[in-house]
């Protein structure tokens, strides 16, 4: 039993899976500083409505906005038009005007932590090292299940 126990604590000590950052900047070009989320939404213009509506069910829940970060990824044929940047923001900027949107131009969030489904939810925390960890990862649109599932672990 208590080899099962060992076995169960090490395999869970072991799939906690790192948070691969990059430089972003958002639509009012301020750089993310990551430290200072807990919750990460990646959604993109087709996921915009479900990402939304996880928004909203943070802050329904007293989850302090500075601590929700939203990325937006731009897919790579977006960007091959002159002045994409520019265009891109400024939609941004229309669609929100308060929360920073930060701005994935070559969807490297999206590569580098493995996200094949958007929206994603991911709830992150600092390690020890400094770095940021995945607690929680949950895709799609807003269920309370997957709500709750942010939490546990």
């Amino acid at each position: 039993m208590r080899l099962v126990c060992l076995l169960s604590a090490l395999l869970h000590t072991y799939s906690i899976r790192k948070f691969s950052t990059c430089t972003l900047k958002s639509q009012f070009n301020t750089r993310v500083n990551w430290g200072d989320y807990t919750y990460i939404i990646i959604c993109d213009k087709n996921s915009h409505s479900y990402g939304l509506e996880w928004g909203e069910s943070f802050l329904k829940e007293g989850i302090n906005t500075k601590s929700i970060c939203v990325i937006a990824p731009v897919p790579k044929w977006m960007t091959k038009t002159i002045g994409h940047k520019t265009i891109i923001r400024n939609a941004v900027k229309k669609l929100e005007k308060k929360v920073p949107v930060f701005i994935d131009w070559k969807q490297e969030i999206v590569e580098l932590n493995d996200i094949d489904k958007l929206p994603t939810i991911i709830s992150v925390f600092k390690g020890n090292d400094g770095k940021l960890y995945e607690k929680q990862r949950v895709t799609g649109k807003y269920t309370r299940k997957k709500y709750k599932k942010l939490y546990s672990k």
